[in-house]
């Protein structure tokens, strides 16, 4: 942290979910903290994107994978970012013959 800034500036952000797990179908909304200089949070709008993998992320943090496997969602605010790894599967189906 540079020591001239001002604390009350944006220092860092903090993405967290309810489970980084998620089933084919479901969606996860995706939370965004700021923390000033001093490390009290600080409210943000981020603006949301899928860095890696598929799927969609809206304007309020709810990512909607599409198909299998992981992603990475990524909360960003004047230069500063923080991304969220997502795991989704697919669900088995047992067939009855």
């Amino acid at each position: 942290i540079d020591p001239d800034s001002d604390p009350s500036e944006l220092m860092g952000i903090e993405v967290t979910a309810p489970s980084l797990l998620v089933k084919e179908g479901e969606s996860v909304q995706l939370k965004a903290v700021g923390y000033d200089g001093r490390g009290e949070k600080v409210d943000i709008q981020p603006q949301w994107s899928v860095e890696s993998g598929k799927g969609e992320v809206s304007e309020d943090g709810i990512y909607v994978p599409v198909g299998y496997g992981t992603a990475e969602v990524t909360a960003t605010v004047g230069g500063k970012k923080a991304s969220s790894p997502v795991l989704w599967k697919s669900i088995l189906r047992m067939w009855n013959w």
